[in-house]
């Protein structure tokens, strides 16, 4: 493998995807870190933060590694020195140097989903309301829009008529499973778009139905607060990155805005915004009167995210961060793991093993 996209775990395994000579690869491999012990000997290539010589203890797994530290950990005086985030050790081990990625090879689309809103604005963790249209743009290609009735197409969207929302949604995941791209991107789509999909998938289907969005067939969820008091369910695909471009917009510029909202940022950055549909009042009473309007309000939404990021390349600076950090790129949205690893690596070539932890 050239490098990497995105490297995971289950359970004794790294689940790693990338490319090597411009093809995909998606590999499981055992993996058999190392653990750090103060030697007897005067001079070793591996030694402690404070120069002390240190011996390599090899581990058959990660659940031997986990268990070798929690063991000897506890015993006074003991000291088991090494880094024990396993799939960052394993970035580390597999991809030493400088990582040389390329950017034309990794495959990104942005999305966005409309549902149905008579009832109000519909929650994503509960997913009542139907799922009306799908704009999913790769970039640099033209949007593939799924939905529910004629449209007379433009030449840069690609259209695919479903004669209900269940066909709408299984065409999705076809064609999602076909292409399986790198990074989702998108406008709020981690806390609306991902978390709506997942749930109606489940709701429809059956449970853990979602989990076919993964190219591991894995998921987790965890919630947050987004803007500090909104309780927001989040779904984690593993091998899947989705990067919501509205949160890295908010990271990646040093000024606040009067609003977060697209339509207003889109004309801050770009001068455009998003399709107008004053006259219908509502975005439901555009979909019951106007649907091809509707279609091209979908649209113009997945459209004005791939314009931002040509204009601001912030997805390009997180894959830069990432490949020099050796993380994955949602780490590089958070301090802890990003800097860990950083500072993890930095030792790693003076030959020094991180201490043992409190």
């Amino acid at each position: 493998m050239d490098f990497y996209t995105n490297v995971c775990r289950s359970r004794d395994k790294i689940l790693a995807i990338g490319y090597k000579n411009g093809k995909k690869q998606k590999l499981s491999v055992s993996y058999r870190p190392n653990h750090y012990i103060p030697s007897k000997k005067k001079s070793s290539p591996y030694k402690a933060l404070d120069g002390r010589p240190l011996e390599v203890v090899n581990l058959n797994s990660m659940a031997g590694a986990k268990k070798f530290k929690e063991k000897y950990q506890k015993i006074d005086n003991f000291e088991v020195h090494g880094y024990d985030r396993y799939v960052y050790t394993y970035i580390s081990d597999k991809f030493p140097g400088k990582i040389e990625f390329d950017p034309q090879q990794i495959k990104i689309a942005t999305l966005d989903i409309e549902c149905e809103s008579e009832n109000g604005f519909p929650e994503p963790s509960q997913a009542i309301e139907k799922v009306n249209a799908i704009s999913i743009k790769p970039f640099g290609q033209p949007t593939v829009v799924f939905g529910l009735g004629e449209w007379e197409t433009e030449s840069d969207v690609v259209y695919v008529n479903c004669e209900n929302e269940q066909e709408l949604l299984m065409n999705f995941m076809k064609y999602w499973r076909q292409q399986w791209f790198d990074i989702i991107t998108g406008w709020n789509v981690d806390a609306f778009d991902m978390t709506y999909l997942c749930n109606r998938f489940d709701r429809l289907f059956g449970e853990d139905t979602h989990k076919k969005l993964s190219p591991w067939g894995m998921s987790s969820t965890r919630e947050f607060l987004q803007n500090g008091y909104q309780k927001t369910q989040i779904f984690g695909l593993s091998g899947v990155n989705v990067i919501d471009y509205m949160e890295l917009y908010k990271r990646s510029t040093f000024h606040n805005q009067e609003s977060y909202k697209l339509d207003y940022i889109a004309h801050y950055e770009l001068g455009k915004q998003k399709l107008d549909y004053s006259e219908y009042g509502s975005l439901h009473t555009l979909y019951k009167n106007n649907y091809a309007k509707y279609l091209e309000y979908n649209v113009r939404d997945v459209v004005l995210v791939e314009e931002l990021e040509d204009k601001l390349g912030f997805l390009d600076l997180t894959q830069a961060m990432a490949y020099d950090a050796k993380c994955n790129y949602i780490d590089t949205f958070g301090m802890v793991k990003y800097w860990e690893t950083i500072i993890y690596n930095f030792l790693k070539d003076q030959g020094v093993q991180t201490p043992p932890q409190k």
